[in-house]
């Protein structure tokens, strides 16, 4: 299925625009900084947290909760985010072990309708004619093509977003 990509200049005018959710505008920052996939997200505690980098230890699955990441490996994304992202996610954060980016119970993540649901109110809210066409997963096609922009080396952005394989990538 094609999916739709966002410009650098749509991105940064979704992070300008109020949003009626502020985790879910967290969420969606944190996922055009990282290409994190959605149960990757939705997985991160405070202690996945560090300086310089984000730990991917593992996801959340709509079946059995906590699991391994989808490619079956763990991996580090060395990307250092911007400073007031650090800090908003450390705000959300209740204690180490606890999700960063939860629902109405600490112990349950945010749902991929609510990220979408708030995502595309946002996509109205900056003009954008067909919202619906973009969802929350759109972030990691954005953070690898704009990766590879700047980064020739496809191993090196494979490793970033957890993708095994150049066809995959």
């Amino acid at each position: 299925k094609e999916r739709k990509i966002l410009t650098m200049d749509m991105a940064n005018k979704l992070m300008e625009v109020e949003w009626e959710n502020e985790m879910s505008k967290i969420a969606n920052e944190l996922a055009m900084h990282t290409g994190l996939r959605n149960g990757e997200l939705k997985a991160l505690t405070l202690n996945c947290i560090g300086d310089d980098v984000i730990y991917v230890t593992q996801a959340w699955g709509k079946y059995e909760k906590m699991k391994c990441c989808k490619n079956g490996e763990a991996r580090q994304v060395p990307i250092p985010i911007p400073h007031h992202l650090t800090l908003k996610l450390c705000a959300l954060g209740k204690g180490d072990n606890a999700l960063i980016f939860y629902s109405t119970v600490p112990d349950k993540p945010l749902e991929d309708r609510t990220l979408n649901k708030y995502l595309r109110k946002a996509l109205k809210e900056i003009g954008y004619e067909n919202p619906d066409e973009i969802s929350f997963y759109s972030w990691r096609h954005f953070f690898c093509s704009r990766m590879l922009d700047y980064i020739s080396d496809k191993r090196i952005v494979m490793a970033l977003s957890g993708h095994k394989t150049e066809a995959m990538l």
